[in-house]
């Protein structure tokens, strides 16, 4: 079998494809040295191939396609078209074609000519369609109109068009009419597959737009609502059983005008109606056309001369002149087109009957008047939420020094040091509730100060000088003036051991160390929980020693491995991330003092304008009534946007007692001080559907896109860039490292860290050959990024360690990873 050299090719990527080494390409070829390749030049790549000098036009070229192929720069390599191509290799255009494919290249006679339909010299003119291309640039290029183009081509009129289709061309002067059509009463159209399985970057609205129908229509074909995203292999219904195109029959005469107009590129359909002093549903009912219709530039559209009794699903108050349609485009959500209308998002999902109040761009939605507008609003965010019953079921107590030193020290507490006995019998009392202190200790304030008349001595009380101690080294209070930045955020820079001096470490601590007991009820058995937590949490991320750290009780490891495997893991990769997420915490996990000013969940989704906002839309969108019940009744509410129709960014809309309603990064930061309000949150870990809701977000988040790595490996002799890292690492347990290492430090300097250990491992073993290199031992990777990396930062080194004893598997999989994630 022959190849033809294309531009960027090498002599190693064409082995490499080919499943061959550089030697075996040379002697295949009969080459001595490595050659300077030439574009468009024929190599053997397969043995028992026929090549003999110019001889080889008896031969078949084969392309076999690599990545970042496409028909057009194929066709163009070879100089033939795309369309020959698709005919030589009889492809369904709407497929496309697929890495590692074989394509058959079409020869070219020296005389050849297009294919005429009978003796007489008029070509049959095809076009490939090519990205940018529109109905109505195709037929201004060939002098003809849309309408002509969709009649030659036996199209129905809101049929779109698709990268690689042909298209025949009529004759320029030819018109509808002249259109030859079967006697039959139905035309038989080569159809798209019935099933279309799901790629990765689809959507849902690409597939409807590929396949000629609605969103709305291939929702209903397959039994589910927007709500549900769609998953990569997944099996989608595109057509329905025994589907016919039926062809244009003549019309009675309606109220049409005759007038007709073709859709210009940034025309919308409201914008069309108000030129005609039509509404949007006279148009799309004059046309046939749905609701949920589209309309493309290029389009004929019918225009009505009267006035059409249309009548909206909208209310029964909604009368024909205040009929408004709105499509949605990108950036979009209800929220913002509500505000735009001046109605509420539930108007809208009312008036449009929206599967759990997603939209899609492209959806043209009637706006209500505000007749429809319903009373209650619970979920915009502009209107007032209630919240008295949702932060009631929350009980909150907590224990601090805040009113034993409301008045502050009198004086310093030491051995060396006469003790006022007030500041003494302060100081015993929170040793006592910190069980630092015996409550039984015979070092009374008043019996030693002689009824507090006198000051006492230092040396007289070496119980509580010892409790001091034990305070100090148990909570390691020394290591608070250990740093400028710590100094700065608690204000103080004095700490001497044995002693308090007034707004010391120490003192600080005694009274504002905060124990929390927060209970409230389970969300399915009513049951009490219980949470406790604390601030001053001993960590070098700390930015914020009133903020706290809770691990949790709502556990991954109880969690059946089915949950996983629904939210789109497999089982290998659901143990991995039940690893990732013992080193974040638990479903209930809070964490409240670092830069991103409020985590939460099993793996500690960030605030700061990063996971918390989305990880709550998710649950707002899979359980909007749960997400009502847990948090919008305490006052807690989120704002989002799509991409993809999938979450995009969110917004975190919070409101305070006494604070009032504040939004973003600013609700999250004031969040941190509001510990009643940690209840929702912890409440909805213990609710399997919205545990669920953490599954399916991380594993969107985060495990899809280290998943998704691209490593650029250099041995000094070997150098290549774009290697997905599933060519490299693709067991459990390095997966499940580089899942963990994305969730802290992003795709980018995760994929820099698996570069410099396997670029530096393979290099110590001579390996400067891919297929060497992919072999590399997962287990000796982590062990290099650990010595790499782990002296500086110390959240490598524990996890990377974790890893290699967590029992995870680290044999490399036959797929490379395929399958890992649905």
């Amino acid at each position: 079998m022959s190849y033809a050299v294309k531009s960027g090719d090498t002599l190693y990527s064409i082995a490499r494809t080919h499943q061959l080494s550089t030697d075996e390409l040379l002697d295949l070829n009969d080459w001595d040295s490595i050659p300077t390749l030439q574009i468009g030049q024929i190599i053997i790549v397969k043995e028992n191939t026929t090549f003999q000098g110019d001889s080889s036009d008896d031969d078949d070229v084969i392309h076999t396609v690599a990545k970042g192929d496409s028909l057009y720069s194929i066709a163009k390599n070879y100089n033939v078209s795309p369309a020959d191509i698709i005919e030589e290799n009889d492809l369904d255009p709407s497929t496309g074609i697929y890495i590692g494919q074989e394509l058959y290249i079409p020869e070219l006679e020296e005389n050849e000519t297009s294919t005429t339909t009978s003796s007489v010299s008029n070509e049959i003119k095809k076009h490939i369609v090519t990205k940018g291309d529109s109905l109505y640039n195709i037929s201004k290029k060939y002098e003809i109109t849309p309408q002509q183009l969709l009649d030659k081509n036996q199209l129905p009129k809101n049929s779109p068009i698709y990268i690689g289709q042909i298209l025949y061309i009529p004759e320029a002067d030819s018109s509808v009419n002249e259109t030859p059509l079967p006697s039959t009463s139905e035309v038989k159209k080569k159809t798209p597959p019935a099933i279309y399985t799901v790629l990765q970057g689809d959507t849902l609205y690409q597939i409807s737009q590929k396949f000629g129908i609605s969103p709305q229509k291939l929702l209903e074909m397959n039994g589910f609502d927007a709500s549900q995203p769609i998953y990569i292999g997944q099996q989608l219904k595109v057509k329905n059983d025994q589907q016919t195109i039926i062809p244009p029959l003549p019309k009675k005469e309606d109220k049409t005008s005759g007038k007709t107009h073709t859709v210009n590129r940034g025309e919308s359909l409201y914008a069309i109606s108000r030129k005609y002093d039509l509404s949007p549903a006279e148009i799309l009912s004059a046309n046939g056309l749905s609701i949920g219709a589209t309309i493309y530039v290029g389009q004929v559209l019918k225009i009505p001369s009267q006035k059409i009794n249309i009548k909206p699903k909208v209310t029964s108050t909604t009368s024909k002149n205040e009929i408004r349609v709105y499509t949605v485009k990108p950036g979009d959500y209800l929220s913002k087109i509500a505000q735009q209308f001046d109605v509420t998002p539930q108007a809208l999902v009312a008036a449009n009957r929206i599967p759990k109040g997603r939209i899609y761009v492209g959806q043209q939605l009637f706006i209500p008047t505000k007749k429809t507008t319903t009373s209650t609003n619970s979920n915009a965010p502009q209107t007032p939420i209630k919240q008295a019953q949702g932060q009631s079921i929350y009980e909150l107590s907590t224990l601090d020094g805040q009113q034993l030193f409301s008045k502050g020290m009198y004086n310093r507490i030491g051995s060396n040091y006469n003790v006022h006995p007030q500041d003494l019998a302060n100081v015993q009392t929170r040793l006592i509730q910190l069980k630092l202190l015996s409550e039984h200790h015979k070092e009374n304030a008043q019996q030693l100060s002689n009824n507090g008349s006198s000051n006492i001595s230092g040396k007289s009380i070496p119980q509580t000088l010892s409790a001091i101690r034990k305070l100090q080294d148990r909570y390691r209070l020394n290591w608070w003036v250990g740093s400028a930045a710590r100094i700065e955020m608690l204000g103080t820079s004095k700490f001497t051991y044995g002693e308090i001096v007034p707004n010391d470490v120490t003192y600080k601590f005694l009274k504002e160390y905060s124990q929390y007991t927060l209970k409230f009820p389970h969300p399915i058995s009513g049951q009490t929980q219980v949470a406790e937590f604390s601030n001053f949490v001993y960590s070098g991320y700390n930015q914020f020693y009133k903020g706290v750290g809770y691990i949790g009780k709502s556990f991954p490891n109880e969690v059946p491995i089915s949950v996983f495997r629904e939210a789109g893991l497999s089982t290998v990769l659901a143990e991995a991330m039940k690893v990732v997420s013992s080193h974040e915490g638990n479903f209930d996990a809070i964490n409240s003092y670092d830069k991103a000013f409020f985590s939460y969940g099993f793996i500690q989704f960030a605030g700061g304008g990063r996971g918390l906002a989305p990880l709550l839309a998710r649950m707002k969108v899979i359980q909007p009534e749960l997400f009502k019940s847990i948090f919008q009744n305490a006052g807690i509410d989120v704002e989002y946007t799509t991409r993809n129709n999938d979450i995009h960014q969110g917004e975190l809309i919070i409101q305070f007692p006494k604070k009032g309603t504040l939004k973003g990064i600013e609700a999250e930061k004031e969040l941190r001080n509001h510990h009643q309000m940690y209840g929702p949150f912890l409440r909805a870990a213990f609710h399997p559907e919205l545990i669920k809701a953490q599954i399916i977000q991380a594993v969107k988040a985060y495990a899809s896109p280290a998943l998704g790595i691209k490593l650029s490996i250099n041995t000094g002799q070997f150098s290549q860039s774009n290697i997905p890292i599933t060519d490299v690492i693709n067991s459990p347990m390095g997966l499940g490292f580089a899942i963990d290492m994305t969730v802290n430090k992003w795709i980018v300097k995760t994929g820099e860290m698996f570069n410099n250990a396997v670029s530096s491992l393979c290099k110590q073993k001579g390996w400067h050959q891919l297929h060497q290199i992919s072999m590399i031992d997962e287990r000796e990777v982590l062990q290099e990024i650990v010595r790499q990396e782990g002296g500086a930062d110390k959240r490598v080194a524990d996890r990377g360690n974790s890893m290699l004893t967590s029992g995870l598997s680290y044999t490399k999989s036959p797929n490379k990873g395929q399958g890992l994630l649905a």
